[in-house]
């Protein structure tokens, strides 16, 4: 469908951002309609299964229950395994929470502090590149300065193209 094109004046080239538009318009409307379609397919499909999610999630409950139940037997041999499954407790990867509503990580934090415990905080160092634009902009520090600390400052001049939708007529192609 590509043919070789050459735009000789701005005219020529009013005329194929008008051409891209539409073709953006007409993907657009295909994609939405695609969209639609997928959601009337989940849609049937969960109700389709929607007792069986159910039943699922029911099982499940009730399997745990019994484990939970009996978690003592589970102490050495951390599953069981059956024909159609396994059952087991898995422990989770270690996190430190609050203790209890009381704290929040502010309070933590004033404690860690009041406690000497300097070891449990962290402080993290970052470089501070809008400060160093804002004083590249003012001229607080220049190129050769910049390169001493080993960065630059870089803007590139990119070529944009914004597709103006309501400007369309019916938003089809001709």
């Amino acid at each position: 469908m590509t043919t070789e094109r050459t735009i000789k004046d701005w005219s020529d080239l009013e005329t194929v951002i008008t051409e891209l538009a539409e073709i953006r318009n007409e993907i657009e409307d295909y994609e939405v309609q695609l969209n639609n379609e997928i959601d009337q397919i989940k849609a049937v499909y969960q109700e389709k299964t929607k007792d069986l999610r159910d039943a699922d999630k029911e099982l499940e409950a009730i399997i745990e229950a019994f484990c939970t139940a009996r978690k003592k037997e589970f102490e050495k041999t951390r599953s069981r395994e059956f024909l159609s499954g396994v059952v087991g407790f898995r422990f989770t990867t270690p996190a430190v929470k609050v203790l209890n509503r009381k704290y929040n990580w502010n309070t933590v934090l004033e404690l860690i502090k009041a406690t000497g415990r300097a070891a449990y905080l962290r402080v993290k160092q970052e470089i501070d590149k809008d400060k160093i634009l804002a004083d590249y902009s003012s001229g607080a520090i220049d190129d050769t300065q910049l390169a001493g600390i080993g960065v630059k400052v870089d803007q590139e001049d990119k070529f944009y193209l914004t597709i103006k939708k309501e400007e369309l007529k019916d938003g089809k192609r001709s």
